[in-house]
């Protein structure tokens, strides 16, 4: 009885040892595909709970819709939201040549975005 509960105890400990292997590497492949398509381009970044997200999709919906402006959620892709420090949402960023040129916090016009699409 005692060999039982110990070897169900050490195979649980395995699953969960090989789980967060596939975790973390789930994460640096997330890693690594963002630093090979780091596009120029304007990114809104987004959270499905957010009201104010919904309203700025909707103001751009003809720019995301021809993919002049690329929508990315923090919940579904974390890894963009930590390495562009994204802490409120909706944030609008302007990528050129690899770096940040201009950032927006909350709702943002399409006439100030106009120049940069």
């Amino acid at each position: 009885m005692k060999e039982t509960i110990l070897w169900v105890g050490l195979g649980i400990i395995v699953v969960l040892l090989l789980l967060q292997r596939f975790v973390l590497f789930k994460q640096k492949t997330a890693q690594l595909s963002l630093v090979t398509q780091d596009n120029d381009g304007v990114y809104l970044f987004t959270s499905a709970r957010c009201a104010v997200c919904a309203q700025m999709k909707k103001i751009h919906a003809a720019s995301i819709e021809q993919g002049r402006i690329v929508v990315r959620d923090v919940m579904e892709q974390p890894a963009w939201a930590t390495q562009y420090k994204i802490m409120t949402v909706p944030t609008t960023l302007v990528i050129r040549k690899g770096s940040v040129s201009q950032v927006w916090h909350g709702v943002v016009q399409a006439v100030v975005l106009s120049p940069w699409l």
